[in-house]
């Protein structure tokens, strides 16, 4: 299902009936069951609910209760279930969740549904302060970078009674974002028993947002559980359709889901990721993690984003570009725009020269303070900015002048900020400058050269680790924030030269295995001191981790996203 430009506002993309039987099958346990839907959207959860209920003989005090914001959906819902001949009818609330939250509290037995996923930046207003009211209420102080789905989920706990159960689709952050900790904290206070359900194969394929199954148990009131009693699980199914082989009371069953480390999740020291490779690999990569003469990227490097345009395809240009409006290159930078422009361990002179010499976006418009007259050419291209609308786009209208982008320089080196097959860091040779769709490095005076830290980062160990301290996206990318990125391992050498010149051959030649080969054996065997097994462990765990994310993205196309 392709979302409209409405829907995306809303955050609004609705369920799979697979994944809504299977929610609803495992939350309604009678016939007497208080269901709420808060957010019906397209009511496949309340439709589902009700026929679940006229199975079991509509019990006396049976009750499904749905709230809706978007006029539209209720309208399409109200006709929808009008249609179909029932006993039970539904209550439907035409409203916002976060208003009328309040005046449901502890009135059900199971809460299911599909919160809306907006994110922080457009999550504002009057909705947005009625939400973080709630959620500190409930005792969850939650960060100004929330989405809309972490405050919902806590007004949506508070909505039931004792004993009362959860089920939800929420977003894969619950078990990475800082800023979900507290949201998945709350939870593990609240119920019994928590279950998070994961899919090998992504159940929304047009979604760019990875998404889980909540399973929360056993509604503790009135007061949290202490924290030593935390039960969280991880059950791992292939697709959506695998849904309707599990117990539907019972899904992930005492042998098939696996205990998770609730301290190290909410601590945010161990990453949900792990948890799907062997325990073998597991130990050791705890162990290295501690090794003397391993260290993270940011004890040597800050990673910070690039410099930000407001419209990219404006302000990056080409020779034609160039040629057409006489824009002189002293009223430019070198830059470098895309993730496929870093080769090896270096991105030199050369290296720009063969990507403007195709027609690329190479050079950045930068127009500095003291630069007292335009020239007429650049005046020329501005002035056709201008008529198309650019001065007005959120970033430039909001500085002066508009066309001056701030915060460029040169970095040390760059780090791939989304990342298809795997993540790239690059000496800056060339001393070009980057956009906000690639992270740019400033490394430390007392590191190593920065060739060096490109090359350690090819090990096995790096790679591995950016894999554990990133995280995927729902089109298959690994993602890095800056914080993460500083997370990731590198192993620490005395010297890198030796083998420098080798390894750069080979990436420039996609032969990608070979130069992880040699860097494992002069990084983790002659300096770390690893044994060959230990090395496999490692690319293995790569391996199975970068599989599952490529696999899951399968359908959409793997690329930098555009940034501006």
């Amino acid at each position: 299902m392709c979302a409209t430009n409405a829907q995306k506002a809303l955050g609004a993309f609705y369920t799979d009936e697979k994944i809504a039987r299977f929610l609803v099958g495992w939350a309604v346990r009678s016939s007497s069951e208080r269901i709420l839907d808060p957010c019906f959207g397209g009511a496949v959860f309340l439709e589902t609910a009700l026929e679940l209920l006229s199975r079991l003989g509509n019990g006396e005090s049976a009750r499904v209760t749905g709230v809706e914001l978007e006029a539209a959906a209720y309208d399409r819902a109200s006709r929808l279930l009008a249609g179909a001949p029932r006993t039970l009818e539904p209550d439907l609330i035409l409203g916002d969740f976060f208003s009328i939250a309040p005046r449901l509290e502890r009135l059900f037995t199971a809460v299911v549904g599909n919160p809306p996923f907006v994110r922080y930046q457009k999550f504002s207003g009057e909705g947005r302060r009625m939400a973080l009211s709630l959620a500190r209420a409930s005792g969850v102080e939650l960060s100004r970078l929330s989405s809309s789905w972490a405050p919902f989920i806590i007004a949506s706990v508070q909505c039931l009674k004792a004993g009362g159960r959860l089920a939800m689709v929420v977003p894969a952050e619950i078990c990475h974002a800082a800023y979900a900790r507290p949201v998945l904290g709350f939870l593990l206070r609240s119920f019994r028993s928590v279950t998070l359900l994961t899919f090998r194969e992504r159940p929304f394929s047009h979604l760019s947002q990875d998404t889980m199954l909540l399973l929360a148990d056993d509604r503790q009131w009135p007061n949290p559980r202490a924290a030593g009693g935390l039960d969280l699980k991880l059950l791992d199914v292939s697709s959506a359709e695998a849904l309707a082989l599990l117990d539907p009371i019972d899904p992930g069953g005492a042998a098939s889901a696996e205990p998770l480390d609730c301290t190290g999740l909410l601590s945010g020291e161990t990453r949900f990721v792990t948890q799907y490779m062997p325990l073998s690999t597991r130990h050791l990569y705890s162990e290295i993690s501690t090794a003397k003469g391993v260290t993270r990227l940011g004890t040597l490097a800050g990673v910070g984003i690039g410099y930000v345009t407001g419209a990219n395809s404006f302000f990056h240009l080409d020779r034609r570009l160039m040629e057409e409006f006489s824009i002189p290159s002293s009223c430019t930078l070198r830059a470098v725009t895309r993730s496929a422009h870093l080769r090896g361990l270096t991105y030199r002179g050369q290296d720009w020269g063969e990507d403007w010499g195709r027609g690329e976006r190479s050079r950045l418009l930068y127009l500095p303070e003291d630069l007292a007259d335009l020239p007429p050419g650049v005046r020329t291209y501005l002035a056709r900015g201008e008529s198309r609308g650019v001065a007005h786009t959120y970033k430039c209208r909001v500085r002066k002048p508009w066309y001056r982008v701030p915060h460029v320089f040169q970095p040390d080196a760059i780090l791939t900020y989304m990342s298809g097959t795997s993540p790239r860091l690059v000496a800056n040779e060339a001393g070009v400058v980057v956009p906000n769709t690639l992270h740019a490095l400033r490394v430390s005076p007392d590191a190593p050269e920065t060739r060096w830290l490109a090359l350690s980062f090819q090990s096995s160990l790096s790679q591995l680790s950016a894999e554990i301290e990133g995280h995927s996206m729902g089109g298959g990318l690994l993602k890095m924030e800056p914080q993460e990125a500083e997370r990731v391992l590198l192993c620490h050498p005395a010297r890198a030269g030796e083998v420098a010149d080798d390894v750069e051959a080979l990436l420039r030649s996609d032969r990608l295995d070979e130069a992880r080969g040699i860097v494992d054996r002069f990084l983790l065997i002659e300096h770390l001191g690893l044994s060959r097994r230990e090395c496999h462990l490692l690319s293995d765990g790569t391996r199975q981790l970068r599989e599952r994310r490529l696999k899951r993205g399968r359908g959409r196309k793997l690329e930098s996203c555009a940034g501006g």
